[in-house]
């Protein structure tokens, strides 16, 4: 039984697909995900690194998502964004991130933007002093991106 495991946690009551879009009140069903999501993280130990932590919490995963898509914004699982390409599952993207031991003032390359929401949560964890640069070969994927960053006033991103 997979009662603990992040793919458990997306097939039960609060991450059912189907419960979710019943779900009149968006904002707070949203909040109330991305609150069980940072509870399972730090529960299990899966991610230790609190600025990471306070990264995920203010760049919202939603804002990186179609519309159509709004309701599972903190499922964890892979979202369709265009193009065949898919925003990851958060609890990939929050391993990924934690282990590249970003600092404060660190300057990255990134390779695949897709809907920009990775550059996000990496730009808010290397700060003012640090800089994202990422890079996408789908132009539809490369605006989506910009546009998102844009519209979140991220100004270490680009």
């Amino acid at each position: 039984m997979l009662k603990n495991t992040p793919r458990a946690l997306a097939r039960g009551s609060v991450f059912d697909k189907k419960v979710l879009k019943q779900q009149n009140n968006i904002p707070i069903m949203l909040s109330k995900l991305k609150k069980k999501l940072i509870d399972y993280w730090q529960s299990s130990g899966i991610i230790k690194d609190k600025k990471l932590i306070e990264a995920f919490k203010a760049v919202p995963r939603e804002k990186f998502i179609h519309d159509g898509y709004l309701s599972e914004a903190y499922g964890d699982y892979p979202l369709p964004i265009g193009e065949g390409q898919t925003i990851s599952q958060p609890t990939t993207v929050m391993l990924m991130t934690e282990a590249l031991e970003l600092k404060e003032g660190d300057k990255v390359l990134e390779v695949g933007a897709g809907s920009g929401y990775q550059a996000a949560i990496i730009a808010k964890i290397v700060g003012n002093k640090g800089k994202v640069i990422t890079t996408e070969i789908i132009r539809e994927l490369a605006k989506f991106a910009q546009k998102n960053i844009k519209s979140l006033k991220i100004k270490n991103a680009e």
